[in-house]
């Protein structure tokens, strides 16, 4: 059995203390997220298992 808590954007913005409409925009790759930020936030997510 998976026990494992699914990790939402939320969790991730809550960890970088930004918000999740951006956390929501870099993952999906749009406009409005400096890519220093992107790639912070991709970390961060691959980091805590996010799918």
């Amino acid at each position: 059995m998976n026990t494992k808590k699914k990790v939402r954007l939320s969790d991730i913005a809550q960890q970088l203390n930004i918000s999740t409409v951006t956390v929501s925009k870099a993952l999906s790759n749009k406009e409005g997220v400096g890519e220093d930020l992107r790639k912070e936030i991709k970390k961060v997510a691959n980091q805590m298992g996010y799918r």
